[in-house]
């Protein structure tokens, strides 16, 4: 799963100066402190003190910063793992079922294993229903009709089209 960070264009010119803000106060430090600072007198000391209690400060501010877009991520991927997780996302993504029970017909799963197995098993363009409903219980378990809220292939095939009950038409809508 990849998870991607979008800023407005004031966000991102904003991130940009406090990343070179940081590289700066970094390389101050690494480099220059020591030349900065009389490290060998009291006062001296004390001032070392006050800005590196000021790096900190900054330092922390931006990590404060970074720590709460990771924090946002990891919520936003838990909460995408959760959806993704439940049957309910599996019957919208593979087999069209909305979580209202609304089913796309057209598109559906069991749809596309009827139209699979009229063809398969037409005889002179008919195919009944019930040698219909084994084939694709053999074939395709998880399509079944009470998956799509229906006692059985006739009602399926009624709420498909205005198709006669039995025998199944081999090209369904």
């Amino acid at each position: 799963m990849r998870i991607h960070l979008s800023l407005s264009a004031e966000d991102y010119a904003q991130t940009q100066d406090g990343l070179r803000e940081l590289v700066s106060l970094r390389n101050n430090l690494v480099h220059h402190f020591i030349d900065q600072h009389d490290l060998w007198t009291l006062g001296g000391c004390r001032e070392a003190h006050e800005a590196l209690a000021a790096a900190y400060a900054r330092i922390d501010q931006h990590f404060e910063r970074l720590r709460g877009w990771a924090e946002h991520m990891d919520q936003a991927r838990r909460l995408a793992a959760e959806f993704v997780q439940p049957d309910t996302f599996r019957d919208l993504v593979i087999h069209d079922i909305a979580p209202a029970d609304s089913v796309d017909w057209p598109a559906a799963g069991i749809v596309r294993a009827l139209r699979e197995a009229s063809v398969e098993l037409a005889v002179e363009g008919w195919t009944p229903v019930a040698s219909a409903g084994r084939w694709i219980t053999q074939r395709y378990p998880e399509q079944q009709p009470a998956r799509y809220g229906c006692a059985g292939w006739r009602q399926v095939l009624a709420r498909v089209a205005p198709v006669r009950t039995a025998p199944v038409r081999t090209e369904l809508p």
